[in-house]
């Protein structure tokens, strides 16, 4: 009779994302890129998506099927101290480049 197969463990997926920051995304980049290192040293399979070229459709693809999500930028998040009712516009998202290549 032959041994039952060990299920094969999953490999974690994690997303690095780093919107555009001004004077401190190029510490942003170096801090994601440290998260990633020890991240691979670990087993996980890592996606690294950097300013500029951190655009909604490459993010979305990236934390498609992650089990772990780290972002670095600016954002707006809710709840928030300086509003009483959500803006969608603006809050509650990633800060994001608007094109590839841009600062955004």
């Amino acid at each position: 009779m032959a041994a039952p197969a060990a299920a094969a463990t999953p490999v974690p997926k994690v997303a690095l994302i780093v919107g555009p920051a001004g004077s401190v995304t190029d510490r942003y980049r170096a801090l994601a890129n440290e998260a990633a290192n020890a991240a691979e040293a670990a087993g996980a399979e890592v996606v690294r998506v950097y300013s500029p070229n951190a655009t909604w459709p490459a993010v979305k693809s990236a934390v498609t099927g992650a089990s772990i999500v780290v972002y670095l930028g600016h954002g707006n998040g809710w709840p928030s101290r300086y509003r009483d009712a959500l803006y969608p516009p603006s809050q509650n998202g990633f800060g994001l480049n608007p094109v590839a290549g841009g600062d955004g």
